[in-house]
Formats: structure tokens, C-alpha cells, sequence
């Protein structure tokens, strides 16, 4: 995924559908001792090992309550981040996030969906731009692309079918 280096890093993450790599570390330990048959705790999971053999179904059912600790802890993180509230809005369940993994969210989506791009407003701000208006006429702003835009109409669309295909609402 491609975006500017001011988009944080936990946008980014939510837009790659991928869990921070702190969470995905801990995770990982996590199940190496699982593998071992080792004592560990993670979050509200505290495995003991037993002495008998672990099932293949008893791995798995450990396996996806460590990734469901992993998505929770994500999720209250994400919830108290100061940072990121343009891709909030699109964006504020972790599981249903994750869903979006194969979307292929393009370069231009990933600028509009955190508020980090060649957005005209935020140029001209910047005075990086001599305008702050859209190529059709209007402000241009997030909310004017995301919404409004009839030049960005096809490629919200596409964005928009990707997002309701996958049972994520779309603000």
C-alpha cells in the first residue's frame, strides 16, 4: 500500500487490514508457546499447558481466541487514538476491517480515506496550492471527494462497492 509518510501508522495498519506489528508480536509469541506447551497469558487468556497431547482442534480453538484478543486489544487502541479520525469515520469496527484484506485499496482511495493526499484545501493551506478548489469548481475538501465530487464519481463507486461488499458501512 502506498500513502504519504504524514498518514499514521495506525490508519495505515487499519487500511492494510493488518493488526499493528506490536499486537502481531505478542501474538506470535503467544502461539510459539503454545507450540512449546508453555505457560503464557494474553489478555483476558491465561493458557496452562496440561500434560496431555494438544488437539489439533484445541490449537485452533486457542489459536483463534488469541487472535480475537489481539483484534479486541486493536480495536480499544484504535478506539483511543488521538490521530486517524478521517479514516475513523470509514473505518471503526477492527474485525469488520479485516474483512477488506484482498480489497486492493489503490493509492488515491488510501489518500482520500485518511485525509493525508493531494487534497486542494489542504495544499493551499500548506501554500502548496495558488487554489483551494476543486477541478469542478467546489472547495475541495475529504468530504466534498468522498461525497460530492463528480469527477472522483467512478472511483467512489468502485471504493464504495468494495467497502458494502465486504459489510462495512459507508459513512
Amino acid at each position: 500500500m502506498r500513502a504519504y509518510r504524514t498518514t499514521s501508522n495506525s490508519a495505515l495498519t487499519v487500511l492494510a487490514a493488518e493488526p499493528p506489528i506490536h499486537l502481531v508480536h505478542r501474538e506470535r509469541v503467544a502461539y510459539y508457546y503454545l507450540r512449546k506447551n508453555h505457560e503464557f497469558p494474553i489478555g483476558n487468556i491465561h493458557y496452562t499447558p496440561s500434560t496431555q497431547p494438544i488437539t489439533e482442534n484445541k490449537t485452533t480453538t486457542i489459536k483463534n481466541r488469541i487472535r480475537g484478543e489481539t483484534i479486541k486489544t486493536w480495536q480499544s487502541e484504535w478506539d483511543t487514538f488521538e490521530r486517524g479520525g478521517v479514516t475513523r469515520a470509514f473505518f471503526r469496527n477492527m474485525s469488520k476491517s479485516m474483512q477488506l484484506v484482498n480489497t486492493g485499496i489503490s493509492h488515491n482511495a488510501a489518500q482520500i480515506l485518511t485525509g493525508h493526499g493531494r487534497i486542494k484545501s489542504t495544499l493551499h493551506r500548506l501554500k502548496l496550492s495558488e487554489s483551494d478548489q476543486c477541478r469542478c469548481g467546489q472547495l475541495d475538501t475529504v468530504e466534498h471527494i468522498v461525497y460530492h465530487c463528480k469527477g472522483d464519481e467512478a472511483e467512489r463507486k468502485g471504493l464504495q462497492e468494495k467497502i458494502r461488499g465486504e459489510c462495512v458501512a459507508w459513512p
